[in-house]
């Protein structure tokens, strides 16, 4: 059973675990097979940490390892959201209408979007109203 860290030591040190042991398979066979989903948990871990400028790297670390992977649900609005905290409000529309189109029956069933998101690792209320309302995918 998966546990999620509870405190800022325990989010560092799980992810510097993980990506360890990500580069440490790749080392060893060549490629990355991450039936756990590591990659997808770090997205999260970042931020829930608020680490950005660190999750800008593994942002780029990641699309460069897995270019043909879909993601998973949680990992792509943790992306969103990063990127929006991030001031790349362009980006994080891409990846929020990404993960719309490719879930469409979960995120209407999951999502108010008039709701607040209430986890506020920045200290700043996120509201994801404005992000939804944004999306223009002819831009």
């Amino acid at each position: 059973m998966f546990t999620f860290p509870d405190t800022e030591k325990k989010l560092k040190n799980r992810i510097t675990k993980y990506k360890r042991e990500l580069q440490k398979e790749k080392d060893l066979t060549g490629y990355i097979h991450d039936g756990f989903g590591k990659r997808y948990l770090l997205f999260c871990f970042y931020f829930v940490l608020g680490d950005f400028h660190n999750a800008d790297d593994y942002f780029e670390w990641y699309k460069e390892e897995f270019p043909d992977d879909i993601g998973d649900p949680i990992q792509q609005l943790c992306w969103a959201l990063s990127l929006h905290r991030m001031g790349r409000d362009k980006e994080a529309r891409c990846r929020l209408a990404e993960l719309m189109l490719s879930n469409l029956l979960e995120m209407a069933s999951s999502f108010d979007p008039h709701s607040v998101i209430n986890f506020d690792p920045g200290g700043k209320k996120l509201f994801l109203l404005p992000l939804l309302d944004s999306i223009r995918l002819s831009s």
